[in-house]
């Protein structure tokens, strides 16, 4: 109930704050290709102009995160609207389901024994277990029922949580240095094998060693299995790594020192370090001195966004939601775009498919402070798109182009 609602109240507020801004907004069309069936999958098209220009959108049926009832959307008049209804027997791919269709499904695919899975239809659940260590029993879908049968691992496999699998694991080796003769390093090398039900564990471990001042024996992996290399170091050899010689000191900054105004990337010798806002006000500067990183913290005047102070002469816009990558189960997306400004500025937003001119959002939103704003947007179908930003604060005006995507 409280998803569908969220979504009339959006249709709602996007008209009046457009109509408050001087724009006109007007429904042209609404159909749906189900009807109010809560048994089908269906979808409404929805097209408005919006101050002599026509825009679409496409709403699709989906069930809810628990799959305990549908958003139906429908149409009334020429506006689009949703609202839930509880299924009785569930809901499956947009639509409650019809208790007389034939259901059953696999976890693990089918009959597959190498792989602990569940069997499910409308009235049980089953899961795959062991009947003794070395004996399976395997739950499958059979025309809308559930089956099973008894399944012997065979030589050198046993049953270990619902699944057959070998009695032995294969050599595992782990090295904390890789082949590094400057490192002191430790390798491990461990293997398990299954006995009357349980893991036995067995570990080998090996540590770098100077064979003498000049010479080290060092423990690497290749392949799963351990090796040790002898190597002569130049400079000699101590604790068990080759002595480094000190290295010549230098340390260089990108963005010429102590300028607040540009992100910069300070490097020395042995380490880097980038400028970093603390919080909304507060800058990380790096900067050189004496060939060594130096930092100081810094209160910018107006905002510190990115690594660097906001000059507040000029319009800057930072979109800082949606995220670059969503995932999701269920289709559509309700995300939030967040913006900052440093002005009081009026700005309009629109999401394009990526390498498509087709717009599918476009709102007003107003602003009456420097501060972080959200409004709500839908994705109704899976892909790639572009996020355009347009601020407009008296005779000036920014933009900002941000990509991000939308997977199941």
């Amino acid at each position: 109930m409280k998803r569908g609602t969220i979504i009339i109240l959006f249709f709602i507020l996007a008209a009046s704050v457009v109509y408050a801004a001087g724009y006109s907004y007007n429904p042209i069309s609404c159909t749906d290709s189900d009807g109010l069936n809560i048994s089908n999958k269906g979808q409404v098209s929805y097209v408005y102009n919006l101050s002599g220009i026509i825009y679409a959108y496409n709403y699709t049926d989906s069930c809810s995160l628990d799959n305990s009832g549908v958003y139906e959307y429908f149409c009334s008049g020429n506006y689009a609207q949703a609202k839930f209804y509880k299924c009785q027997y569930g809901c499956k791919n947009g639509a409650c389901i019809n208790y007389g269709k034939i259901f059953c499904n696999e976890t693990d695919g089918g009959q597959n024994v190498n792989v602990s899975g569940t069997a499910n239809n409308y009235t049980a659940s089953f899961y795959d277990n062991c009947i003794n260590n070395k004996t399976l029993r395997e739950y499958y879908c059979n025309n809308g029922s559930i089956n099973y049968f008894d399944y012997n691992c065979g030589y050198a496999w046993g049953c270990y949580s619902g699944s057959c699998r070998p009695d032995y694991t294969l050599p595992k080796c782990e090295d904390s240095d890789g082949l590094d003769y400057y490192v002191f390093g430790k390798t491990s090398y461990y293997y398990s094998y299954l006995y009357s039900g349980s893991w036995r564990t067995y570990s080998y471990n090996y540590s770098d060693f100077c064979y003498n001042n000049t010479i080290i024996y060092e423990y690497y992996c290749q392949a799963n299995s351990i090796r040790v290399s002898s190597y002569k170091c130049p400079d000699g050899c101590l604790n068990g790594a080759c002595v480094k010689k000190n290295p010549v000191e230098f340390c260089n900054d990108s963005d010429g020192g102590l300028n607040y105004y540009m992100k910069g990337k300070t490097i020395n010798s042995t380490s880097s370090s980038e400028d970093v806002c603390l919080s909304g006000k507060t800058l990380k500067e790096y900067y050189c001195l004496n060939n060594k990183t130096t930092e100081f913290q810094f209160n910018c005047p107006y905002a510190c966004i990115e690594g660097a102070c906001v000059n507040q002469t000029n319009l800057t816009i930072k979109v800082i939601r949606p995220p670059a990558y969503v995932q999701t189960a269920f289709l559509p997306v309700f995300l939030n775009i967040t913006l900052w400004t440093n002005q009081i500025s009026e700005c309009f937003y629109s999401i394009l498919p990526f390498g498509s001119n087709l717009t599918l959002r476009y709102n007003l939103m107003m602003y009456t402070n420097s501060t972080i704003h959200f409004t709500p947007i839908t994705v109704n179908q899976t892909g790639n798109y572009w996020l355009d930003t347009l601020c407009m604060w008296g005779p000036n005006s920014g933009t900002n182009r941000t990509f991000f995507s939308v997977v199941q």
